[in-house]
């Protein structure tokens, strides 16, 4: 263990520890200052800070190494003492944002911002880090001669606490090591079918085992008052046998070799679980990986809902078509799930899985709860072209819609005020840059890393007060009738034109309140144009010697 043995450390003798912990603040006079100066000049910078927000730390992962930056800062280049380490392939923080973890090919490292100081310890080959929910832990794992190798640190000291084989890395099933909230117990699987739950507060033992019939994968709800282990198997074939995809329940308090629940999932050959916050709901999302109806190249997806105190699996109501995203409310009383062909449908969903509201049809493919369950992100990221609406959850209206064109990074602030979203290499090798816009879709700021490559964005977690929303003042815009030639007939414009204002539409919806029992079925709620019947053709019969060419019954009746 090395202390501040890491590159380029953060400037020493020039600003007191808590300045060095923690980026400058503006004042309001300062920032008001600014804003005066800028209306004076006749060209305006492209980016104008408009809002008085305070300043919160973004750590940007680029080429250069880590720097640790204020969202309201116009570059990233002014001020290279923020360069935290020279070269880093992972970046974490902690849950409270004081520790930030690191790794490059050869260390790993811990930066403790209330303490100003950078530790490093020798481990090379590192492939992904995680912090335990208090943060006292830090678990990383790495590569040994074709063998995988958890080890746990204590994160301020980055003292060893233990290390132990376990099994190859895959970040579908990523953290190995899962804890429960307080760190109280932490659970592993080194052999098949095998558990074990381990003791942290004495050195990682082993206090208990669960032996049961081997699984692809297990989780664990995050709260230790009624724990469960959920341990999946996937849908396999091996020749003319198939193996049935299901999961197995079992209590920790009640732990034995047989299960409390074990349900069958047909069509499970990727499987997600998604506790709610609290650990007492469970949303499991299967798929398959083809769509043997041939209707969806995305394969055939399905949304289940486990009662636990029914004990009892049940579908969820979505729409025809692939699943795109899950979300559970901070909160735990409510989710929502986008699904459908696009547009696809977003719909808000009660806990026990009753339709409550549906924010209308759209190219969205992303959901986002803010940290105060206060706003609602509905995104079109990835393949979509990155326009995002923010609504308001307690009154079910949409604030603002704005675009950040080519994103593939998008988080809420700590405030849950703002957003910072990234255009991020490798997805996208070119024109790599951050913005950080407003809630009501102001764009804040704005910086550029074409010159370079930039990997990861994040923002620092810190402590914040839920602020109630600010009125939006809505302009009302005067529509100016324009008389255009069009031909007679002509139905008001062009086919793509036509599709475009169709697409438009959708994406402003108001959203409905929806009935409990709504099914969806197979037909989103778009009003779509019925084709006319087409007009029979005449057909005539064939002449007979004889008889005198004749028509049809039907033909003659449309003739007249």
């Amino acid at each position: 263990m090395q202390g501040g043995d890491w590159g380029k450390p953060i400037k020493k003798n020039t600003t007191s520890t808590k300045e060095q912990a923690a980026p400058p603040k503006e004042t309001a006079n300062t920032t008001a200052s600014n804003a005066a100066k800028t209306q004076m000049s006749t060209k305006s910078e492209p980016y104008v800070l408009k809002t008085v927000l305070e300043p919160i730390p973004i750590i940007a992962r680029a080429r250069e190494g880590l720097y640790l930056i204020d969202d309201q800062a116009n570059g990233y280049k002014a001020d290279t003492s923020r360069i935290i380490c020279e070269e880093s392939t992972i970046s974490l923080f902690n849950s409270d944002g004081d520790i930030l973890a690191f790794a490059n090919p050869y260390k790993v490292g811990a930066f403790v911002f209330s303490e100003a100081n950078g530790l490093t310890y020798d481990l090379p080959n590192v492939l992904a880090l995680n912090f335990s929910p208090s943060g006292k832990y830090l678990v990383a794992i790495d590569k040994r001669e074709n063998k995988h190798f958890l080890t746990i640190f204590e994160s301020k000291t980055l003292e060893k606490v233990t290390e132990f084989e376990t099994l190859r890395y895959k970040k579908e099933t990523w953290p190995q090591l899962k804890f429960v909230d307080n760190d109280e117990v932490a659970f592993r699987t080194l052999r098949p079918g095998v558990i074990e739950a381990l003791d942290p507060n004495n050195k990682f033992k082993v206090v208990k085992s669960l032996e049961t019939k081997p699984f692809d994968f297990f989780n664990v709800s995050k709260k230790r008052e009624g724990l469960i282990i959920v341990t999946v198997n996937l849908e396999h074939s091996a020749g003319y046998e198939k193996n049935e995809g299901r999961i197995d329940i079992f209590e920790y308090d009640n732990l034995g070799p047989k299960p409390a629940v074990t349900k069958i999932i047909d069509k499970a050959h990727e499987v997600n679980l998604f506790f709610s916050p609290a650990g007492k709901h469970l949303l499991i999302w299967a798929q398959t990986f083809t769509d043997k109806t041939g209707q969806s190249y995305y394969g055939e997806h399905m949304l289940l809902y486990l009662d636990m105190n029914k004990r009892a699996l049940r579908r969820v109501p979505t729409y025809k078509g692939p699943i795109h995203d899950v979300a559970w409310n901070p909160n735990g009383q409510e989710f929502i799930a986008i699904s459908g062909f696009m547009p696809a449908g977003s719909v808000l969903f009660t806990s026990d899985c009753v339709p409550k509201f549906e924010f209308g049809q759209h190219h969205r493919n992303t959901v986002k709860w803010s940290p105060f369950s206060r706003y609602i992100l509905l995104g079109g990221f990835g393949n979509l072209s990155g326009d995002m609406d923010i609504w308001e959850a307690s009154t079910k209206q949409k604030i603002s819609t704005f675009k950040s064109n080519s994103a593939v990074s998008y988080l809420w602030a700590p405030d849950g005020k703002r957003i910072l979203t990234g255009v991020l290499n490798p997805r996208l090798r070119v024109d790599n840059a951050y913005k950080v816009f407003k809630y009501t879709g102001e764009l804040l700021n704005s910086v550029d890393y074409s010159d370079t490559e930039l990997y990861e964005v994040l923002w620092k977690p810190g402590k914040y007060a839920d602020r109630p929303t600010t009125p939006v003042k809505k302009e009302e815009k005067k529509e100016e009738e324009t008389q255009k030639f069009r031909p007679k007939g002509a139905s008001g414009g062009s086919f793509a034109a036509q599709l475009k204002a169709q697409k438009e539409t959708r994406n402003t919806a108001t959203g409905r309140v929806l009935d409990p029992n709504e099914t969806f079925g197979n037909e989103a709620n778009i009003e779509v144009e019925k084709e006319e019947p087409k007009k029979k053709k005449r057909i005539r019969k064939k002449k007979v010697k004889g008889d005198e060419e004749t028509k049809d019954d039907d033909e003659g009746e449309d003739d007249k």
